[in-house]
């Protein structure tokens, strides 16, 4: 009886408009146990298919808010180190989606101090990397040294400690 009515819904969705489809897509997850069966079904086979992830993927782009629910979770799961590894992993294989994500991560922390506060532990916590990679791109290293310098003259405090480093270092 239930794969009767699995067919007969298979066969009305396939008949029906997109407006339709949702309809019947919504009174179908209405139920919660039911959602997650169907959301943990699609899973398994969008495992299998890795171009039906690239397809869904595209279709997500145009859903932003739901996009925007999956990025405000990936935020707040990429606290778990492995899970930051594999985001990592796969954005380093992408040097201009990397590049634009910094950039904009940057800007976007402008006037948050707890998202500058993480930016500048994170740079603390891998200080030697940091240093060799601008340390390996001289005209990066110089135009980032300056701007470091022009804005730690401007903070009495931070000037000094500016100087005793300088000090520290010729020493």
């Amino acid at each position: 009886m239930r794969s009767i009515a699995g067919v007969l819904a298979v066969a009305l969705t396939l008949s029906c408009s997109t407006k339709s489809k949702a309809e019947v897509t919504e009174s179908a997850m209405g139920d919660r146990q039911r959602r997650l069966e169907i959301m943990e079904a699609t899973l398994r086979v969008l495992d299998q298919h890795p171009d039906y992830v690239d397809e869904f993927f595209v279709l997500a782009l145009r859903h932003h808010p739901t996009l925007d629910r999956f990025l405000a979770n990936t935020a707040v799961a990429v606290a778990d180190k492995d899970r930051a590894e594999r985001v990592a992993r796969h954005l380093v294989m992408h040097p201009p989606g990397l590049r634009r994500v910094m950039i904009e991560t940057l800007d976007a922390a402008r006037n948050r101090p707890a998202a500058q506060a993480a930016i500048v532990d994170a740079i603390q916590a891998r200080a030697e990397i940091a240093a060799d990679f601008l340390v390996d791109h001289p005209e990066q290293l110089a135009t980032v040294s300056k701007a470091i310098v022009e804005q730690a003259m401007e903070d009495p405090d931070t000037k000094d400690k500016m100087t005793e480093l300088v000090k520290e270092i010729a020493d």
